[in-house]
């Protein structure tokens, strides 16, 4: 995907401008057409190998729900650190692990 953005015109200070302004540049933009900028950034759809990364984030979510076992993930205020616990599918805490071994285990590691 792409699109054009037109070149500013017309640029009128306002009135909560400060009085001492930058001399360097002009207040007003120039209107010529090349002035434009063409963004060229945003795929049209992601890149194949993130299909084939969701596609095991989801495979192992389906395994660990086999297995009766889910992650939990919330932020901890009061230390605004990430709290990653292991979960059996009725919502009980099993176990709390520390964000380095929560991507293991999304990567295929065991959970004990």
């Amino acid at each position: 995907m792409s699109f054009e953005v037109p070149p500013v015109t017309g640029v009128e200070p306002s009135l909560s401008t400060p009085t001492t302004q930058r001399t360097d540049k002009p207040l007003a933009a120039t209107t010529r057409e090349d002035d434009a900028v063409h963004v060229d950034m945003i795929p049209a759809s992601p890149p194949a190998e993130l299909h084939d990364q969701i596609d095991a984030a989801s495979q192992r979510v389906d395994d660990l729900q086999a297995k009766g076992r889910e992650l939990h993930f919330s932020l901890d205020e009061s230390s605004k650190r990430v709290v990653i616990e292991v979960r059996d599918t009725k919502g009980n805490v099993l176990s709390t692990i520390p964000p380095s071994k929560a991507l293991d285990v999304v990567s295929g590691g065991d959970l004990d």
